[in-house]
């Protein structure tokens, strides 16, 4: 997943306006474990303030069944 999120930029830069969602939800596909929330997590908090917000907030879209899932196994 690490990978995938490196290259959301660039794919940004070479890609037609919708692609870097669609590579979002592909790369998060199928995860559900607390590990790739971990990794998603880590990830975002460690973003500068240059990085772009609209990237940011596809990210957060993505992953949002993701983080969900495991934010309810923290709280039972």
């Amino acid at each position: 997943m690490i990978p995938s999120l490196n290259l959301l930029q660039e794919i940004q830069r070479t890609g037609d306006i919708f692609f870097p969602k669609r590579w979002m939800d592909a790369t998060f596909r199928g995860h559900r474990s607390p590990e790739a929330a971990r990794l998603v997590r880590g990830f975002l908090d460690k973003l500068s303030s240059s990085y772009p917000d609209r990237l940011r907030r596809i990210v957060l879209s993505s992953a949002d069944d993701l983080l969900r899932t495991n934010r309810e196994r923290v709280s039972q």
